[in-house]
């Protein structure tokens, strides 16, 4: 999530040809990841290198958000927090209800696929509702882009 939460900056930056100041984050992100992970893997096992990878790309994409304010200078670098804030707590509800409504599964093929269904249907109800309390401006202009063709 992080990784697709940071690769349009990433994009962004690559196409504004930065790659000379994206260069020594990197190298931190590289190293962050290794010494995170080598400290974390002998406790944790492999849920150790993914904190570390974790750790680091999270590092990584805000230091590119804060970044890309220097190559789109009125991005509002507080709206993507807030936003990362936002559907972060949206994740944990539907987590919730997700289990709260199907509390268990059996390893079964059709009930995995009408578990897959209904989780479907729950986060995306779930989104949907949070992009219209928290984003009308945006929704409406998806819904507008999205009629216009």
């Amino acid at each position: 999530a992080v990784y697709l939460i940071k690769s349009p900056y990433t994009s962004l930056e690559y196409s504004a040809n930065k790659l000379k100041e994206l260069t020594i984050p990197a190298y931190i992100e590289s190293g962050l990841n290794i010494i995170i992970s080598i400290l974390l893997v002998n406790k944790f096992g492999l849920i150790g290198i993914a904190i570390g990878t974790l750790v680091a790309m999270s590092f990584r994409a805000i230091f590119e958000v804060i970044f890309s304010k220097r190559i789109l200078h009125n991005r509002n670098v507080l709206g993507f927090f807030k936003k990362v804030i936002v559907f972060s707590i949206g994740c944990i509800i539907n987590l919730f209800l997700c289990k709260v409504i199907i509390s268990d599964c059996k390893v079964d093929l059709f009930d995995w696929l009408i578990h897959g269904i209904v989780y479907s249907i729950i986060i995306i109800l779930c989104n949907m509702l949070i992009s219209i309390i928290f984003y009308k401006r945006e929704v409406k202009n998806v819904v507008n882009n999205i009629l216009k063709k």
